[in-house]
């Protein structure tokens, strides 16, 4: 966040079919998108974890997309990463 007041960032999945999120540290059911918020100048940082089943991916890896929207500018940041499933072959 680098403006000068408190924010809040919509987190959102792209390419993991019915994925869903939920922040380590609380408790509850996984959801599509989470909102986080971030202080002032400066950089939020959120422990996830990722649920979802990898869609054809042989070898249990789905790339996938991490979308943080800002809740009110609609500034968007996309960030890949890749969802290591079952069968990744990854321990």
């Amino acid at each position: 966040n680098k403006t000068q007041a408190p924010g809040e960032f919509v987190l959102t999945l792209r390419g993991l079919p019915g994925g869903s999120m939920q922040l380590a540290e609380q408790a509850g059911a996984p959801a599509g998108s989470l909102t986080l918020p971030v202080d002032a100048d400066s950089i939020g940082a959120f422990r996830l974890l990722v649920f979802g089943h990898p869609a054809a991916a042989a070898d249990g890896a789905q790339p996938m997309n991490f979308v943080a929207r800002n809740a009110a500018t609609g500034e968007q940041s996309v960030t890949t990463s890749v969802f290591m499933g079952p069968g990744s072959g990854r321990n």
